[in-house]
Formats: C-alpha cells, sequence, structure tokens
C-alpha cells in the first residue's frame, strides 16, 4: 500500500500499441455498464414524467464520461491530456440532469422557476470555466487543475440534490429519498482516497478504489429512483 504517492502506471502492449493503466479501464467499463444498466431499468419506470427520463439521461451521460475517461488513460500515450477532455466535459454535463430531475418533482412552481435557470447558469459557468482553463493552464505540467470546474460543478450538484433536496424530500415527498444524503456519505471516502492518494495496490491503485465507493454512491442513486417509481404505482 501507498499513501502520499503513487505507484508507476501500469504499461503494456497491445496489437503493436503502448497502452496504459488497464485496471483502470476495466474500471471505467463497470461503471458505464452499471450506468446503462440503471438507466435501461429507470427508463421502464417512466410514467411521463421528465424526472425518470432526465435520471436516465444522467446515466447515460455519467456512464459515457467515465468511459471516455477509461480510453483517455488508455491512450494517454498518444493523446495525452486532450484525449482527457471528452470525460471532464461530459462529467461537467451530467450533473444538470440530475439537478433538473430532482427540481422537477418540486411542490413548489416558484420554486422550480427559479432553480432551473441556475442549473442552467452553473452549466454555462462551468463548460466556459473548463474551456478557459485548458487553454491558460499547462494542463500537462498539472493535468489536476483541469478537474477545478468538474469537481466544481460536482460538488454543487451534489450539495444541492442529494443533501439539501435529499433531505427536504424525504420529509416532505417520501422517505426513501434519504438514500440520496446516505450515498453522499457513502461516497465521502472517495473525495479522501483521491486527495490523500491512497492506493491498495498498483492494480488496484487510488483510481479505482475512489471508483469502488462511487459505485456503491450510484446504487443509493438508482434504488431513490426506482423506490420513488415504486411508491408512485402504489398510489395509483
Amino acid at each position: 500500500m501507498l499513501i502520499g504517492v503513487e505507484y508507476d502506471k501500469i504499461e503494456f502492449q497491445l496489437f503493436g500499441l503502448d497502452l496504459l493503466e488497464p485496471n483502470g479501464v476495466f474500471g471505467d467499463i463497470v461503471i458505464f455498464a452499471i450506468s446503462i444498466f440503471f438507466a435501461y431499468k429507470i427508463k421502464q419506470y417512466g410514467n411521463g414524467s421528465p424526472f425518470f427520463s432526465l435520471w436516465a439521461w444522467f446515466f447515460i451521460v455519467f456512464g459515457t464520461g467515465f468511459l471516455a475517461g477509461g480510453f483517455g488513460h488508455l491512450f494517454f500515450n498518444y493523446y495525452g491530456v486532450p484525449g482527457k477532455y471528452a470525460s471532464w466535459y461530459l462529467g461537467i454535463l451530467s450533473n444538470v440532469f440530475v439537478e433538473r430531475a430532482m427540481i422537477s418533482i418540486h411542490p413548489s412552481e416558484r420554486f422550480r422557476r427559479i432553480a432551473n435557470p441556475l442549473s442552467l447558469l452553473k452549466l454555462v459557468l462551468s463548460l466556459i470555466g473548463m474551456t478557459w482553463s485548458i487553454n491558460y493552464f499547462d494542463l500537462a505540467l498539472d493535468p489536476a487543475k483541469g478537474m477545478w470546474f468538474p469537481m466544481f460543478a460536482s460538488v454543487v450538484g451534489v450539495l444541492f440534490c442529494h443533501v439539501y433536496l435529499g433531505v427536504v424530500y424525504a420529509k416532505r415527498i417520501s422517505p426513501i429519498f434519504r438514500n440520496l444524503w446516505i450515498s453522499f456519505i457513502v461516497t465521502i471516502p472517495s473525495v479522501i482516497v483521491l486527495a490523500v492518494k491512497i492506493s491498495p495496490m498498483q492494480w488496484y491503485d487510488k483510481n479505482d478504489l475512489a471508483h469502488t465507493f462511487m459505485i456503491f454512491g450510484m446504487f443509493f442513486y438508482y434504488f431513490t429512483v426506482k423506490g420513488y417509481a415504486k411508491g408512485l404505482k402504489n398510489n395509483l
């Protein structure tokens, strides 16, 4: 186990290509597959409410972002940092689907009228900021700076949707929404793992460990949507 430092990236050759991080690619493919499965299941719960379609789109975009990130790592020797741009942009975009899904079922029309434009404004500012950071910083020297705006979009979205609205909806709509703030607690270790750089082993490094906690969080997202759909069906 390493803490505070990182293992050397695993290198391998395939079809004459010099590739990197097969462990990371595997983890990202797993996240993509789970996301697509959840999106498919949520589509079946749809009752015409945008809540379900927006959650399904979140999982599609979220999972595609991780898949793109995996291939960015895999082909890093050929594309460098630009190979990660797609995953960063998709990460920012995915947040708006959750935000709009959660806003769509708020009982107050006034709240919805205010919150939806603010969500779109955050999206636009985050995308502009992402583009600015790509052009302003030398990300080849410090790729972590490229994560500033995706992290901003994610943190704001999580605190708003999973914590604030999760608590409010658990009281006003259904107890099932407590799964959202539980998901926030479950995924906190992933931030600690990445910040402290905790890598159990070379084939299961800090990114893989962080992704494991994220997967647990994804299941809580899905249980929330499934439980809400079941509640609506029982109330018919």
